[in-house]
């Protein structure tokens, strides 16, 4: 949640007031005693002070002592700063079907309209003389009876969001929670951070709008103070207390309903796929080969078929041509080509495809003009020609089939903290997690300036073996797994893959207790331990005969959960002829705006039922105890 709103609201308070603001228990209590801003306090004062020879301008009257015009005028402007996009970003998210749009272009247009009022107020600062009924219109716009006054929007937009009326059976934030949910869940949200943080953020603004009310409410009754109109004494107890009590539901309201949000984040697809840039590729562990079965057998083939060689290396080598192309880890699962079949080699020893042409009558891949070397067809003469698995060939630094077992940890020493994940290939075949980290501040913040992509080791290729996972086509699984922080007051600060028992790639991340109140990290050795899980759910993800990814059409979805197994295998034959490994890596930064402490993290794979499957991280927001740190003691008891 973006609380530093309610930092720059804690300090604008005068020492002669108090703000408690209790989340203790999951915000059991909410006080806020006596609550006014320390410009408008002061101004509010001095309008009610006798003054001697005050002069009296009649119809241009110079009405406040220009410095505390301008005080109010700093801290308008520094209310305003603080204003964000959470409510635009949500107008987008709800499903027009649950007729949320309206209500929330609703409190949009107020705060657009509070925006407003603070921009009138600056531009009176530039005018020596302001008229003095043009500034009574003012005060009446904010504190008048009327349902269009400022007072009484605010109070409508806060009933929305606290009361029990329902709209097609539920509370409007019911609504507004189970819309999230269910756009979260597809391809359609465009909010760059968790259900939880995106409604906490929400909730922010309604606060935001909340103190800028109650600050023009008493900058306008200092207006009528000013030109004698009345003491309003009653009327400014009143828009305290109204105050005071809608927050106090707006914090009830937030009581029942954050443990009902997810704390997660991911990234949905990109606009554009890029290799390289929003997506990465395990090239050649797993692709389609086309092979005569008579390279297979040192003899006559007649009596063996393709259907028989499930793990075969070649045999017959003098007769192999394209020595560079032959699968050294094998060729498995192979399947009788039913059709002939034209096709070329590719020329790029790089290339993560072995063909750059293949056609059959029912699918063609590729095109004849590419072709740079001779174009082969199969023949079924007294042997068959056989498409079977193929995994790894040619140079083994063009097969990229390693994950990185390194830990990438933060700087925990200079207070610094993991904010955001990514994927990133080292050595050009080395898949790894690279770590965003940045410095601590209170209440689980982070330092803005300090905010940096953490350099990957890298790693010496003479000893990747004990640095890496090797995938190879019998070790072709990876495991979901996203974890949770077991304790609280505590914080993600390293990540890593480890090797489980049954040779499987597994996440795991470090934890370090942390002084919330403070930010500091707890630097004793004990308090920084690591984590993983291995419970499993016995499901497994194994997709065949799909599309890449990147060219599919449907709309993809989480549809992984930690605990599954997925596995690698190869395109569609119709795609690409399966010259492509499946699932791909998502290279897109995973990090939540703005930038928050962390108490999770994982892998999952988003895809549909037709298509290859992105593994991307994901990251969970720090715990929402962490708004504990909040509670302010009350100086009035002390």
């Amino acid at each position: 949640m973006d609380l530093k709103f309610f930092l720059i609201a804690i300090s604008l308070i005068a020492p002669v007031t108090s703000f408690a603001l209790g989340f203790a228990g999951g915000f059991a209590t909410f006080l806020a005693t006596n609550v006014f801003s320390y410009g408008a306090m002061e101004f509010y004062v001095w309008a009610r002070t006798e003054v001697a020879n005050r002069v009296d301008y009649s119809a241009d009257v110079k009405i406040f002592k220009r410095d505390l015009f301008n005080k109010f005028d700093q801290l308008s402007m520094k209310i305003k700063t603080t204003n964000t996009v959470v409510v635009s970003e949500l107008i987008k998210e709800v499903e027009l079907r649950l007729k949320l749009k309206p209500k929330l272009i609703q409190v949009e247009s107020f705060i657009h309209h509070i925006n407003e009022l603070l921009d009138q107020l600056h531009i009176y600062t530039k005018y020596k003389n302001v008229r003095k009924f043009t500034m009574i219109d003012f005060a009446n716009s904010i504190i008048s009876d009327e349902t269009t006054s400022v007072l009484n929007e605010m109070k409508t937009i806060s009933d929305l969001l606290t009361t029990n009326v329902k709209i097609l059976g539920k509370t409007f934030i019911e609504l507004l929670i189970t819309s999230i949910k269910a756009e979260r869940k597809s391809n359609l949200s465009n909010i760059s951070t968790s259900t939880q943080q995106a409604f906490l953020i929400f909730i922010g603004e309604i606060f935001r709008a909340e103190f800028i009310t109650l600050n023009l409410a008493q900058f306008a009754l200092s207006i009528l103070v000013s030109y004698g109109i009345g003491k309003f004494e009653q009327e400014n107890i009143e828009i305290g207390e109204n105050y005071e009590y809608r927050l106090h539901m707006h914090a009830l309201m937030l009581n029942k309903t954050l443990d009902k949000l997810d704390r997660t984040y991911w990234k949905q697809n990109p606009d554009k796929h890029v290799e390289g840039e929003t997506h990465f590729q395990l090239n050649r562990l797993i692709i389609g080969t086309i092979i005569n079965e008579k390279y297979f057998e040192e003899k006559n083939c007649n009596s063996v078929r393709c259907e028989q060689y499930t793990n075969h290396h070649l045999k017959n080598l003098k007769l192999a041509w394209h020595r560079d192309k032959i699968c050294y880890e094998g060729y498995h699962n192979c399947k009788k080509l039913a059709a002939e079949y034209e096709y070329c080699f590719s020329n790029d020893p790089k290339s993560a495809k072995m063909y750059s042409y293949i056609k059959s009558d029912v699918f063609d891949y590729g095109s004849k003009k590419s072709c740079t070397t001779a174009i082969e067809k199969t023949k079924n003469y007294n042997c068959e020609s056989c498409f079977c698995e193929c995994s790894k060939y040619g140079n083994n630094e063009d097969n990229h089939s390693y994950l990185s077992l390194r830990e990438q940890v933060s700087d925990v020493d200079d207070n610094k903290v993991i904010i955001g994940l990514r994927f990133r290939k080292i050595l050009s075949n080395i898949l790894s997690l690279q770590i965003l980290q940045g410095q601590l501040l209170p209440h689980g913040q982070i330092n803005d300036e300090t905010i940096e992509w953490k350099t990957i080791n890298p790693i010496n290729y003479q000893n990747r073996t004990s640095e890496t996972y090797q995938f190879q086509i019998w070790k072709r699984k990876i495991e979901m797994r996203v974890l949770d922080i077991p304790e609280n007051n505590a914080v993600v600060t390293g990540v890593s893959f480890i090797t489980s028992a049954d040779d499987i790639p597994v996440f795991r991340l470090r934890y370090t207790k942390v002084n919330l109140k403070t930010g500091l990290l707890d630097l004793s050795p004990e308090a920084t331990k690591w984590y993983t899980e291995h419970t499993r759910t016995g499901k497994k993800i194994h997709k065949q005969d799909v599309k890449l990814p990147t060219l599919c059409s449907e709309r993809p979805s989480l549809n992984s959960e930690s605990g599954d197994i997925l596995e690698f295998t190869m395109s569609s034959i119709s795609e690409d002829g399966r010259q492509t490994t499946i699932p791909f890596f998502d290279a897109q930064e995973v990090v939540p705006s703005p930038p928050i402490a962390l108490s999770g993290a994982g892998i999952l794979s988003r895809g549909s039922s037709k298509c290859g499957d992105f593994i991307m991280p994901v990251v969970k927001i720090i715990h929402e105890s962490y708004l504990d740190s909040f509670v302010i003691e009350d100086q009035a008891t002390e």
